[in-house]
């Protein structure tokens, strides 16, 4: 997961469309970019390079969406007085995501729906939708990681059984 501006910002620099990296939005100013992973460093997968994959945009996802699943054996959640934090070793936080099978599972106990920050891509924090207190603490940290190496977002993401969708700036507890 990157921010638009970084993925505009890189664009700007590269000539060949060829080039540039396959993206799909996500929602506000957050996109989905694709990568292949190695022990020794982390590629972002470019346009020319899905073409001859052979590997349509519409088959990309659910293949990332399993190939995550396999590389990333180690989720935990650590839990505090109504706030978990998501660990998966360091550079895959936000791409989990991606995973709605791992947000529906019944251990992320919160009052009211999931409802998640991810102010850098290793950082995702969950509460509540019911749960004014712990709502205003991650959007008070979701501020904070904009100082943070690799920022991502101010916003919230309200889970709804089959992604993610923006939770408006002004929504409290009750509100949908």
């Amino acid at each position: 997961m990157k921010t638009s501006e970084w993925l505009k910002t890189l664009h700007e620099q590269v000539q060949e469309d060829s080039k540039k990296l396959v993206n799909q939005p996500f929602g506000g100013e957050l996109v989905w970019v694709y990568a292949f992973d190695s022990p020794t460093r982390l590629r972002y997968l470019q346009e020319g390079e899905l073409k001859k994959l052979e590997i349509g945009e519409e088959e990309l996802r659910p293949l990332a969406v399993k190939n995550l699943d396999r590389i990333l054996t180690r989720k935990h959640l650590r839990a505090g007085d109504g706030v978990y934090m998501l660990e998966v070793g360091g550079n895959f936080e936000s791409s989990m995501l991606l995973l709605t099978e791992f947000w529906s599972d019944q251990r992320i106990q919160v009052r009211g729906d999931v409802v998640v920050a991810v102010p850098t891509r290793d950082m995702v924090l969950i509460t509540g939708s019911e749960d004014a207190d712990n709502l205003k603490l991650l959007r008070e940290i979701a501020q904070e990681g904009q100082e943070q190496a690799y920022p991502l977002s101010t916003d919230l993401w309200k889970f709804t059984g089959k992604g993610f969708v923006l939770l408006p700036p002004e929504a409290s507890p009750g509100t949908p």
